[in-house]
């Protein structure tokens, strides 16, 4: 085994209360004294004083805009923003990270690498990931080499989180059908708790195994942000339709549901609502969090995740009497497995992951060129939920034909762990196999007015003028999936058309992730 490969299978978890993943979790005690993860969980009893699910809604703060950020209540009673609470979560981390360091009297500065969803592809999300690689940043630029000796922030960088998928796979298990000397193009799902992530990637024909340069290319990736909360309050709003709405008060409740969107999506502020839709919001959210505990349960007595395979499992849920009161009398309603499949499929699978991962194999069509799936790789603890994989070759039964997914125990930590491997190889290698790789195509459509009443919109060849660009050769593209960037990070990069045959009165710019065919013209 080459030197790389050992110490890559000698990296260490970080072990903090006894295990190596912290949930992210905070408990407030005042507003600076406060407790992560684990201890978090435990210290009350009353899931409203536990602040959790904030990844998303880091990505919509607007560090600019202060006044117009959401606030969210704490077990304190002081509200606070999804940046505060991440940058307080974040110290609590590298305190313990930076201890463990000195314990074990790791000498070599630990560099930062955060693992981060796709781009959103919600119109409404277009600016998230700018906005949560941005806020992260501004979080760590406030951290010290005084206060965390053992930690660099200079250096502060992101990958992926399908990307960290692949890593792991092949190089922290190493896994045999990936270790083997054979060209894989592997779909990567990675299902969290806020996010869903899927791409495609296609290694080399040695199996990714070469050692000079980037040697796994990404073609194609999307994202939404659904994960196993959102399937939570999937189950929440389907129990108080069917318990406690069935007949009465049901336009209430609808416009209480669209108000605790627009509270989640940082659209309104919770205390500009009447006092009845202050409480139903602050009680769904109760539910839909109490709800985590009991849908992990029912995960673990469903021994076959087949479709139509009848299940016997089921629980009890507490629900409020009245969700627009407060203190309101509690409630047990069943809820069995059965139903939980059926929430699953139709509203999460079917409404939005299916979705995007149609998407993604659309956008890798062209660059596969005719190549087929091999492996699906999966991660993240809502992967754990079997019905995704099923679902997945239910769907894409004639895409899939070849492939096979690779088994796990249990898919939790797999994107922490292929973060720590792709750090050992961007150590060994420099940049590692995914340092600035594009996995979506860059195209543009250029609109052409020559008159206040004429368009010319169609796809146009470009030539790179900057040396070293890729040329793609196609009309329309500027650059294709896969192609390596990092030489031009800060650097313009420019290319030159032609095919406009007159001088033009006006231009228009269009960038998208596809070439579109159709030539508009307009008149008068």
């Amino acid at each position: 085994m080459a030197t790389k490969d050992l110490f890559i299978h000698a990296i260490r978890q970080v072990e903090t209360d006894g295990g190596t993943n912290i949930p992210t979790a905070l408990h407030y005690k005042s507003a600076n004294d406060y407790v992560i993860g684990n201890d978090a969980l435990s210290a009350t009893d009353d899931v409203l004083n536990i602040n959790q699910d904030f990844k998303v809604d880091l990505g919509r703060h607007n560090s600019t805009a202060p006044k117009q950020n959401q606030k969210f209540p704490t077990a304190c009673g002081e509200f606070k923003s999804a940046y505060v609470m991440t940058g307080d979560f974040i110290s609590k981390v590298l305190q313990q990270v930076n201890h463990w360091l000195n314990l074990h009297q790791v000498e070599e500065a630990a560099h930062v690498l955060i693992a981060e969803p796709l781009a959103m592809q919600e119109a409404d999300d277009s600016g998230w990931l700018e906005s949560y690689r941005r806020n992260l940043r501004e979080i760590l630029a406030g951290r010290t080499s005084t206060d965390y000796p053992n930690i660099r922030f200079h250096e502060v960088s992101f990958l992926p989180e399908p990307f960290a998928v692949f890593q792991y796979y092949r190089y922290g298990i190493n896994h045999p059908l990936m270790s083997q000397k054979i060209k894989h193009q592997a779909l990567i799902m990675d299902f969290g708790g806020g996010t869903f992530d899927v791409c495609v990637i296609e290694t080399t024909k040695e199996g990714d195994i070469s050692g000079s340069g980037r040697n796994s290319k990404p073609f194609g990736a999307s994202s939404v942000p659904v994960g196993g909360f959102f399937l939570n309050r999937a189950i929440a709003e389907y129990l108080y339709r069917q318990h406690i709405f069935q007949n009465s008060k049901r336009d209430q409740f609808k416009q209480g549901l669209k108000l605790y969107e627009k509270w989640r999506r940082n659209e309104q502020d919770l205390a500009t609502m009447r006092d009845e839709y202050q409480k139903f919001v602050l009680n769904f959210h109760r539910t839909s969090f109490e709800l985590e505990t009991l849908k992990i349960g029912l995960c673990k007595q469903v021994s076959d995740w087949g479709l139509g395979t009848p299940l016997s499992a089921q629980t009890k849920v507490r629900l409020p009497s009245d969700p627009f009161f407060d203190n309101s009398p509690s409630k047990s309603v069943p809820f069995s497995a059965t139903e939980m499949r059926d929430i699953f499929l139709q509203e999460v699978w079917a409404k939005r992951l299916q979705p995007a991962v149609q998407l993604c194999l659309q956008r890798a069509l062209d660059a596969l060129d005719g190549e087929p799936i091999t492996i699906v790789l999966l991660s993240g603890g809502s992967a754990n939920i079997g019905w995704l994989q099923h679902a997945l070759y239910r769907d894409f039964d004639s895409q899939l034909a070849q492939a096979q997914v690779l088994p796990l125990p249990d898919f939790q930590e797999v994107v922490s762990k292929g973060l720590a491997v792709e750090c050992a190889r961007r150590f060994y290698s420099d940049s590692g196999d995914f340092g600035s790789v594009v996995y979506n195509r860059l195209c543009l459509m250029l609109d052409v007015n020559r008159t206040d009443e004429s368009s010319d919109c169609r796809p146009r060849l470009f030539k790179p003028v900057t040396s070293s660009l890729p040329n793609p050769g196609q009309p329309g593209v500027l650059l294709q999936s896969a192609s390596a960037i990092r030489a031009f990070l800060g650097q313009p990069m420019r290319w030159k058309v032609g095919q406009l045959d007159a001088e033009p009165k006006r231009l228009e710019y269009f960038f998208c992730a596809q070439v579109l065919t159709l030539t508009t013209s307009k008149t008068g």
